[in-house]
């Protein structure tokens, strides 16, 4: 199944809310098993209609860019909102801090969406030539939006 950016980073944000409400308080160590975040990711796509053979990784982010061609962590949508972003920094690491993780894709995603609606408002509003007066009362509407 090919989803859309949108989609994978609904999707993602999804399987992790999920996934951190469920996680012990501290998170996991590392001298658990793996297999209990593994397990978590496996059972909330199986939950929601997904077939985890079927996802790389079972990440939404990983199968995103393996299946249009740049599998290589440095595609993941995440390192296009932040360069440094890495599921398994030690601040935030998907398997032993999955509340922290889950927080930092909630963050990098407000970014994405701010970046999305002023590029929306470049596109429609500043690049057409034939803005009216109520487009830039909407212009500067949507200003503080941005900042």
């Amino acid at each position: 199944m090919k989803l859309s950016l949108d989609e994978t980073w609904q999707y993602c944000l999804e399987m992790w809310k999920s996934i951190a409400k469920k996680a012990p308080r501290r998170g996991y160590s590392l001298d658990e098993p793996f297999d209990s975040i593994e397990d978590a990711k496996e059972n909330w796509l199986r939950e929601n209609g997904f077939n985890p053979a079927c996802i790389a990784s079972q990440c939404f982010f990983c199968d995103y860019i393996s299946r249009y061609g740049r599998p290589s962590c440095s595609n993941c949508p995440g390192k296009e909102i932040d360069p440094k972003f890495d599921c398994r920094d030690d601040r935030y690491c998907y398997y032993t801090s999955p509340k922290k993780f889950y927080a930092k894709l909630v963050e990098l995603n407000e970014i994405r969406l701010k970046f999305e609606h002023a590029r929306f408002i470049i596109n429609r509003y500043i690049i057409n030539p034939n803005r009216s007066e109520t487009d830039m009362e909407t212009i500067a509407d949507s200003s503080s939006i941005i900042t």
